[in-house]
């Protein structure tokens, strides 16, 4: 289903598809390893858990290249995806609540 939705607007000759081998949490966020540092990185969102995958539009390049990264919720089969350069990366908070920021095991001083 992934594969035929889309890749079927894929026009290259040739292209690899990456899944990722364990469903995305929901609330999760994704985005590309490398942003352009003059505008707002763009992130797709898990609503639900998801398969991620990555469309790589010209294996074996080394440097930036058309790709792109979908999700495909595993409830709806709803697919989200955005053009992309680089692979994807989760975007995870750290230190995001009061609990994680007074865990004596995550401080390693305090005065």
């Amino acid at each position: 289903m992934m594969i035929a939705t889309v890749a079927a607007d894929i026009n290259d000759s040739s292209f690899r598809v990456h899944q990722y081998p364990a469903l995305v949490d929901a609330g999760s966020k994704v985005r590309q390893a490398v942003a352009d540092e003059r505008r707002a990185p763009e992130y797709l969102a898990c609503e639900r858990q998801s398969w991620l995958f990555f469309i790589d539009l010209s294996p074996g390049a080394h440097f930036a290249h058309p790709a792109i990264i979908a999700l495909l919720d595993a409830v709806s089969g709803e697919i989200k995806s955005m053009d992309a350069e680089w692979w994807p990366v989760f975007e995870v908070p750290v230190f995001d609540s009061t609990a994680k920021r007074q865990d004596p095991s995550m401080i390693v001083f305090e005065r």
